[in-house]
């Protein structure tokens, strides 16, 4: 293996598609571009850039769990959303080791190792401060307005329409669904959900065409 020159960054599952490791990637496009890090995507499963779901750029170069652990020193940062937790990185490795909290239902222990943890909103806080003992900062996830599409006027749009994007399970979403339009049939007759979009594999550049031209998006 050839030393490196330079402090590195190991990013771990930068490449799934889903917002919250979107977001570490994004941790590291920063370490990258603004400290001047090499950075590594660290595969957890069989995850790359070409997934189609997200935009890349810069793209990384992927290593191994079993090469990342091999590869990381004690002037290394490793990256590592608390869905890893499993793993104990923070029990076994060196380095500086930041973890990026948006939820507490992702992880059923949370790596108590780490040396800063951040919370994406004061109800993942709470919890941290309550179930942990951790004092955590809030630092709020970013919108990524670049290559955003060309949006009808809001005068324009048709009135009531609106985009609703799901996340979770059918199991538990359906229902509620089906009960919120025989609620707005009753309520609110003039807001139309006829566009549901599932957040299962959807790129992020169809989301935004979709949401373009309805009046509302929740």
């Amino acid at each position: 293996m050839t030393p490196r020159t330079r402090r590195c960054a190991f990013i771990v599952g930068a490449h799934i598609p889903n917002g919250g490791t979107y977001m570490a990637y994004h941790l590291g496009r920063i370490l990258h571009l603004d400290f001047g890090f090499e950075t590594l995507a660290v595969r957890v499963g069989e995850e790359s850039s070409d997934n189609g779901i997200h935009r890349y750029e810069p793209r990384f170069s992927s290593v191994t769990i079993p090469e990342m652990e091999a590869q990381i020193g004690a002037d290394d940062v490793l990256v590592c959303n608390p869905s890893f937790s499993s793993y104990m990185f923070g029990l076994r490795l060196p380095g500086l080791k930041i973890s990026y909290v948006q939820g507490f239902n992702t992880f059923n222990l949370l790596d108590r190792r780490f040396e800063h943890y951040v919370s994406a909103s004061g109800v993942v806080s709470r919890f941290l401060s309550s179930v942990y003992g951790l004092t955590t900062r809030v630092i709020t996830p970013f919108i990524n307005t670049e290559n955003f599409p060309e949006v009808t006027p809001w005068q324009s749009r048709p009135e009531g329409s609106t985009l609703v994007f799901t996340k979770g399970e059918r199991t538990i979403i359906d229902p509620i669904m089906t009960r919120l339009q025989e609620i707005l049939s009753t309520n609110a007759p003039g807001i139309k959900l006829d566009k549901i979009h599932s957040g299962i594999g959807l790129p992020q550049s169809e989301l935004m065409r979709a949401s373009a031209n309805t009046g509302m998006c929740s």
